[in-house]
């Protein structure tokens, strides 16, 4: 269980913790420093974007992966620039790709329109502009192009490709799935490199880390095949949950229990406002009772059905109780909303102690946010 610095009454309450932070980025530099010296972490800004989180990371020697100008500005304000930027994401402008080449920054082609935003600005430059290529190797969904699409392009002199790319989501797919993928993408860029002359200055493997696993069953094949390339690749990795998630820790108060269809509930405070339901989810919850566990499903407190938390665990739990809910820490602050008007206090916890991460009472904030003159009397 976690400690927290407030009462029981005070509501739910998040606590990131710097040194599960620091133990990431040790584990992921142990094991590149080890497997392929050349390699860069640039931490998924999407993951989470609270300050300390970010700052630590970057003090820790993260670049960082972003998609938009408001990451961007995000990565400004902690000096973050040239080289230790990469760029992903389908909907990037001319303006931004313009400012991408002026700041030196690492950019994936994500369309073959973004390919030719390129190809203008470069010509209109008099120069040329180097750029990745994300691949879509399925031809599923909305992210990357086909490497056919894309290969019809690498004879154009004012656009180099000098890296290749792959998306495979986030956190919690199947490794096999992840890592063939990448196989695939590396088949691509031998290709390319043999029947098109293209010489790759560096391998993205983007996001998709386990942190529950060992880094090698996920990246040792990798490594294997990068070893076939006729060029030397700089190796970059775009780790958001693998860093994020672990480093977060949350509590919330069980309000209610019921039994609907044979199944138990445990009805909490906090709940998709904070825990989002996303695809592969899975948060583990903890009870400080071990005397008699049973079948019970956790939720929030929304009137929402898939506002859920975990489904089906053997928790011992009773009304009143104090639940503890681990690797909370990717994709909930960043995607957090004011559904409900219950948002959780967030804290980081470092060598010197507890602190509250932004306002320090939330719901006071949320209800200024919505333009109302704040009561935070309860009901």
């Amino acid at each position: 269980m976690i400690e927290s610095d407030g009462d029981a009454a005070s509501g739910p309450e998040v606590v990131y913790d710097a040194a599960v932070l620091r133990r990431q980025v040790q584990r992921l530099r142990r094991y590149l420093d080890r497997a392929y010296p050349d390699s860069h972490v640039f931490y998924a800004l999407k993951a989470c974007y609270l300050a300390p989180v970010v700052r630590r990371l970057v003090d820790l020697g993260c670049g960082l992966e972003i998609m938009s100008s408001g990451e961007r500005a995000v990565a400004a304000a902690l000096g973050v620039e040239g080289e230790r930027i990469v760029w992903n994401g389908p909907a990037l402008d001319v303006t931004t790709l313009e400012r991408i080449v002026d700041r030196g920054e690492w950019v994936n082609v994500d369309s073959r329109s973004v390919f030719d935003r390129l190809v203008h600005i470069a010509r209109a430059r008099g120069r040329t502009v180097e750029a990745g290529v994300r691949l879509n190797l399925s031809g599923e969904g909305k992210l990357g192009v086909a490497p056919d699409e894309i290969g019809a392009c690498l004879d154009e002199p004012s656009v180099s490709i000098v890296g290749v790319h792959f998306h495979h989501g986030a956190a919690g797919h199947d490794v096999d799935d992840w890592v063939d993928g990448r196989l695939r993408m590396l088949d691509v860029a031998m290709r390319w490199e043999r029947e098109a002359g293209v010489t790759l200055r560096y391998v993205d493997l983007g996001g998709g880390l386990q942190a529950r696993i060992e880094l090698g069953e996920q990246l040792d094949p990798i490594i294997e095949r990068l070893w076939d390339l006729r060029s030397v690749p700089r190796l970059f990795v775009e780790p958001g949950a693998f860093l994020v998630g672990p480093a977060a820790t949350a509590t919330t108060r069980v309000v209610t229990i019921k039994t609907v269809g044979g199944r138990r509930w445990a009805i909490t405070d906090l709940g998709a406002s904070f825990l989002v339901p996303l695809d592969r989810a899975r948060f583990e919850v903890e009870s400080a009772r071990q005397n008699e566990p049973g079948s019970v499903s956790v939720a929030g407190p929304f009137c929402y059905e898939a506002d859920v938390i975990a489904r089906d665990r053997s928790l011992d739990i009773q009304e009143g109780d104090r639940l503890t809910i681990h690797d909370c820490g990717a994709y909930t602050a960043s995607m957090m909303s004011g559904f409900g008007a219950v948002p959780p206090r967030l804290r980081w916890r470092s060598v010197r102690g507890v602190e509250p991460i932004g306002a320090a009472d939330p719901a006071r904030h949320w209800m200024a946010a919505q333009g109302y003159e704040p009561d935070c009397s309860g009901p």
